[in-house]
């Protein structure tokens, strides 16, 4: 019996839960070249997952087995965020007197000196940013020791300053095959 087996590596938001579209990407530059095509980046910060997967096939029966094997989430800023930042962002985007509603998660955890991911939905259904602001909340929730921030290149900004790609990440990607016993 012959085996097969093909990885695959395919990217999806995690916060704000069900926004855009997943991708598949093979390397390092194909997923930063998928997070500069995100419009969401340019409002506010997001987490994504990265998923890899094995496709196992015998006896070139197709589709096979498919078997998530590893994952990889993270949080893509700008640059790390605080309440001050919060508070600025809600005033700038505010129409008249409605400011956008903020879901704070966690709130106890909350310090001003502290680090916050705040993300939402930015666009309405037809993606245009004129929806009311009633219809684009906000969730917050403090930074952890285990959350990763990278900016836009995927270099490593949280918890740990390290002006490149996470090391979990780097060694996720580099599992490009997968051999079976």
């Amino acid at each position: 019996m012959e085996i097969k087996t093909y990885v695959y590596f395919n990217v999806k938001y995690v916060e704000p839960e069900n926004y855009g579209q997943s991708g598949s990407i093979n390397n390092i530059d194909d997923l930063k070249n998928y997070i500069s095509c995100q419009g969401l980046g340019r409002k506010v910060s997001y987490t994504l997952q990265l998923e890899r997967t094995v496709r196992v096939v015998a006896d070139n029966n197709y589709p096979g087995q498919v078997i998530k094997t590893d994952d990889f989430t993270f949080v893509v800023a700008d640059k790390l965020m605080y309440l001050g930042d919060l508070q600025a962002y809600v005033k700038k985007n505010a129409v008249g007197k409605e400011c956008q509603d903020v879901n704070f998660k966690n709130f106890a955890q909350f310090s001003l000196d502290k680090p916050i991911f705040f993300t939402g939905h930015e666009h309405n259904g037809s993606f245009l940013p004129d929806a009311p602001v009633a219809k684009r909340p906000l969730s917050c929730r403090p930074i952890t020791q285990e959350d990763i921030v990278v900016d836009k290149n995927l270099n490593q900004i949280w918890p740990a300053k390290t002006n490149k790609p996470p090391v979990e990440l780097v060694e996720l990607l580099n599992k490009q095959t997968e051999k079976v016993h």
